[in-house]
């Protein structure tokens, strides 16, 4: 009986720490330029690494690293943005296939030696466009990017 107890004990911590433990918070990006409210980790710091066009949500205790790179765009059409930033993807050469595409992101898998992933959520605000997306170095398993699209999206 009382290994039983153990056993459950056990699983159960396990069952805990999975990637939807994650406590999420509202984190407003305005203050470094961006006009958008999107969800982070509570222990995530905000950096803008090249200046005024690119910030850094990275929370070290975890995969959730985002990076938003804000450009001007002349289309208001976010449909037809994505469809742009989708092309580029399967320009890079390492785009393997399209996970799940919505009208402002998508989610997709990569191979550069190893599979991985990563996504784009488009917001255009005024005459600029925002590219949420992991941050090029990291390698997050396709859960992880999954968590870090719906955190942007809101």
């Amino acid at each position: 009986m009382k290994k039983a107890i153990l056993i459950l004990c056990v699983l159960g911590l396990f069952a805990c720490q999975d990637d939807n433990a994650l406590k999420l918070v509202e984190v407003d990006l305005l203050k470094y330029g961006v006009p958008i409210t999107v969800k982070a980790p509570e222990s995530a710091k905000i950096s803008q690494p090249s200046g005024e066009g690119e910030v850094w949500i990275v929370d070290t205790a975890s995969y959730f690293k985002i990076q938003v790179v804000k450009t001007s765009t002349s289309s208001l059409d976010v449909a037809a943005v994505k469809a742009e930033e989708l092309e580029l993807a399967k320009s890079l050469g390492g785009f393997s296939k399209l996970i799940s595409e919505e009208k402002d992101g998508f989610i997709y898998e990569e191979n550069y030696d190893t599979v991985s992933y990563d996504f784009k959520h488009i917001v255009i605000s005024g005459n600029n466009k925002y590219v949420f997306q992991k941050l090029l170095t990291e390698i997050p398993t396709k859960e992880q990017v999954e968590t870090m699209y719906k955190a942007v999206k809101n």
